[in-house]
């Protein structure tokens, strides 16, 4: 039983068959025609009273062939292709029994063996062994006929018969070997097309962008996803290659050229690309491309696919959000803190510049929460992140450390100079209200300063414990105050 493979190619192979018998026919019966003209010339040279006795069925065959060959050069050829076989067959045989002579045997019958095997070798996928089996029955079928003409039977060793068995048995063979060479090409090409199908199809249908770069960087192909993601026609590429750098960022560009120039070598890279559209939005696309190579090692083309991780990265952007934000107040969470605190206690030491630490505690926060509700207080804890975070610098780091508890670490910050921050980020606090049905609920924080001093040994834990200190002699104080921590501190804790 036959496979769905072996189907898929018998039909194409018939479809082949079909397409490539008609110019073959033609090639074949032009080639019939042009032997009985030659044939008649011969005999009007050679022997004319012969020539005249031939004369009518050498018109007659003429006539056939190239009848069957305007049928099969009509726009229904096809229709008419084994209506026509049949015609020039059954006349061929005809005209050989209206001679009945060796002559026609030597004239007709190699056409009727010709055509025959054509047929065979057109229309049935067989191998190449199969039909030049064929051919030497009809080639056996000629010379049959031409022994069994004579009386008694004999075969004639003559020049006619001997080029009624030589000539067209060569004839045959080579339209075989011509047959099947097409039959190769056509399958190459049909393999190519094919191929170059599911390409478009896939193309024309990916969400991805998609090129083909010849090596002179001029751009061959680009799929209709480019429309999606810049708001432009690919059109515009194939005359203007330059134009694909418009869709491009900026900042990308640079990086985009030299990813490229070294695709066009011969490697393969990738590339994350922010890509605009008309519409003002932007696209980060993965950026991947590839040569392809001949089989000399030589780079015909590049192909490059462009696929939106647009989504991706803004979930990993979220991600990194959640695992190093405080999802109330968006401050940085205490574990980020000790994470960049590390990083810039051991900058500080290896720089031997100062670095200074805050750490306040919204006054009577307690009183807020059981006067005015959980809400309200979350409302006053997201009110004061949002003027710590605008008063900073960008450098500093501002960190919720638990309830209503936050600290700033204040990197290249003396003592002085955190002390004015914090007295300032005081003020801003004490001038932040929240409104709740008429009421007005605002709130103080007090704070502690803690500095490191260059030439000394630091530990995040340190500068913490200190600013700890301060910040709880404040609330001794009477609270909404900066203390800023001393050694007399650490004496007094002693003490108490």
């Amino acid at each position: 039983m036959k496979t769905r493979t072996e189907r898929q190619e018998e039909e194409h192979y018939w479809q082949y068959a079909r397409d490539s018998v008609l110019p073959m026919l033609r090639m074949i019966t032009i080639f019939a025609v042009a032997s009985q003209v030659v044939f008649m010339f011969e005999d009007w040279f050679g022997s004319p009273d012969q020539f005249w006795n031939l004369f009518t069925a050498k018109m007659i065959s003429i006539s056939v062939l190239i009848g069957a060959y305007l049928i099969t050069t009509t726009k229904n050829g096809k229709k008419y292709l084994d209506l026509s076989m049949v015609v020039v067959c059954i006349s061929l045989v005809a005209n050989i029994s209206y001679q009945s002579s060796i002559i026609g045997a030597t004239f007709m019958m190699p056409l009727v063996a010709i055509l025959v095997t054509f047929v065979s070798a057109s229309l049935f996928p067989w191998k190449l062994r199969y039909h030049i089996a064929v051919t030497f029955v009809c080639i056996f079928g000629v010379l049959v006929n031409m022994v069994m003409l004579q009386d008694p039977p004999y075969f004639p060793f003559t020049r006619e018969a001997m080029s009624g068995v030589v000539f067209p048995a060569t004839t045959i063979l080579l339209a075989i070997f011509a047959h099947n060479r097409r039959f190769d090409l056509w399958l190459a090409e049909r393999t190519v097309k094919e191929s170059e199908e599911r390409f478009r199809q896939v193309a024309e249908n990916s969400a991805d962008i998609i090129w083909i770069w010849s090596p002179d960087r001029r751009i061959q192909y680009v799929s209709p996803a480019y429309t999606k993601y810049t708001g432009r026609d690919p059109e515009e590429l194939y005359d203007r290659p330059r134009k694909a750098l418009e869709i491009i960022r900026k900042d990308d560009r640079l990086a985009y050229g030299k990813v490229l120039e070294e695709i066009m070598n011969g490697a393969t890279r990738k590339l994350d690309l922010h890509v605009c559209h008309t519409d003002g939005s932007v696209y980060f696309l993965e950026a991947w491309g590839a040569p392809i190579k001949d089989d000399n090692g030589k780079v015909i083309r590049c192909i490059g696919i462009w696929r939106d991780v647009t989504e991706r990265v803004q979930l990993v952007k979220d991600l990194d959000v959640m695992a190093t934000t405080d999802h109330l107040t968006k401050a940085y969470n205490r574990r980020f803190f000790f994470d960049v605190a590390q990083k810039e206690v051991k900058r500080a030491v290896r720089k031997q510049s100062p670095l200074s630490l805050l750490l306040f505690d919204v006054d009577k926060f307690k009183a807020v929460n059981d006067t005015y509700g959980h809400h309200h207080g979350d409302e006053v804890l997201i009110g004061i992140s949002t003027v710590c975070r605008e008063m900073l610098r960008g450098e500093d780091v501002f960190a919720r450390f638990g309830g209503e508890e936050f600290t700033v670490l204040l990197p290249e910050t003396g003592i002085d100079e955190a002390t004015v921050i914090a007295d300032r980020l005081r003020k801003l606090v004490s001038e932040y209200t929240v409104s709740d049905k008429g009421k007005t609920i605002s709130v103080t924080i007090s704070i502690g300063v803690a500095s490191w001093q260059s030439g000394k040994s630091l530990d995040i834990n340190t500068l913490l414990n200190q600013a700890d200190q301060a910040m709880y002699q404040s609330k001794a104080s009477g609270r909404n105050q900066v203390t800023v921590f001393t050694k007399e501190m650490v004496q007094q804790e002693q003490q108490a």
